[in-house]
């Protein structure tokens, strides 16, 4: 980080760290990789038009696709706006720490994102290979299109959730199998001017590719791929 902080971005492309990235990546004792010097310091970030909706007096933008997460809380926000009045009613219930959400609250919540997880999981990729279908993401945070989400939050647990069929695209896509594996840092940062930073940032498996090299764990996110 002194690194970067005295040298800028480019020293971690092109710079020591780059160096033992590739090093450790390409010696790795049982499954050595193909990173060059040559992929690091070719790499350009793309710089894309943010994804944003509003929700009550807000204003809400994130990264649209290939990334999933501002679409996931656009939608599970538009699934809770269109049960407010089950929402506003379950207040905070006492417990001897101190206030906790209502279990019916938990509940909504928990449903709302089984909700937008079979959406992201069905519909969203790399736009650069695989085009959303239909009006995509338009269609997918319309009120209407939500209003029929939230209608199938009952009392119980809905288990796992079946993605929506969007009027646009009435063809289905087919499942994939590819694995799901937990290991995300979420970092969520308020300024005293009342602005709101969220980041996401996963490595995949509880150590990524269980590889350090600078001080990092490198990830292994090869999993969001379509096997």
């Amino acid at each position: 980080m002194r690194q970067v902080a005295q040298d800028g971005a480019d020293v971690f492309y092109r710079g020591a760290p780059a160096k033992a990235i590739v090093a450790r990546v390409r010696g790795h004792e049982r499954n050595p990789g193909l990173l060059s010097e040559a992929d690091l310091s070719g790499y350009r970030a793309i710089e894309r038009t943010p994804l944003c909706f509003a929700h009550r007096r807000w204003r809400i933008c994130g990264m649209p696709p290939p990334s999933s997460g501002t679409l996931a809380i656009g939608q599970m926000l538009g699934v809770l706006e269109a049960r407010a009045r089950s929402v506003a009613a379950l207040k905070p219930v006492a417990a001897p720490w101190g206030l906790e959400p209502a279990p019916e609250a938990v509940h909504l919540i928990s449903e709302a994102g089984r909700l937008a997880y079979a959406d992201r999981d069905r519909y969203i990729a790399d736009p650069a290979f695989a085009a959303l279908p239909g009006r995509g993401v338009v269609e997918l945070l319309d009120p209407d299109y939500l209003r029929e989400r939230a209608a199938l939050i009952g009392e119980r647990s809905m288990g796992r959730a079946a993605p929506g069929v969007l009027r646009s695209a009435p063809v289905s896509l087919a499942d994939d199998a590819s694995p799901e594996l937990a290991a995300t840092t979420q970092l969520a940062v308020v300024d005293g001017f009342g602005n709101a930073l969220s980041m996401t940032s996963s490595i995949e498996n509880g150590f990524g590719a269980q590889i350090l090299a600078s001080g990092m764990l490198l990830n292994n996110q090869l999993t969001d791929f379509s096997f």
